[in-house]
């Protein structure tokens, strides 16, 4: 995933669709945010950027398995 806005500090927050938290990535820095899937099941999710503590991105993730 790639920012316009250079990062610093910032934290990457996915929920899966039931709003649950399943994944957090803090300590993001720079224009390029790398996201191990690990063990998350296929499925739609959704992120939130923060960065001092305000929102400035939410979106939707979906996983694919191949």
């Amino acid at each position: 995933m790639q920012t316009d806005k250079v990062l610093k500090n910032a934290t990457l927050t996915i929920y899966n669709s039931l709003g649950l938290q399943v994944k957090q990535i803090s300590n993001i820095n720079g224009q390029i945010i790398t996201v191990q899937r690990d063990n998350l099941p296929g499925g739609l999710y959704y992120f939130q950027l923060t960065e001092d503590n305000q929102t400035f991105a939410t979106d939707k993730l979906v996983i694919t398995d191949n």
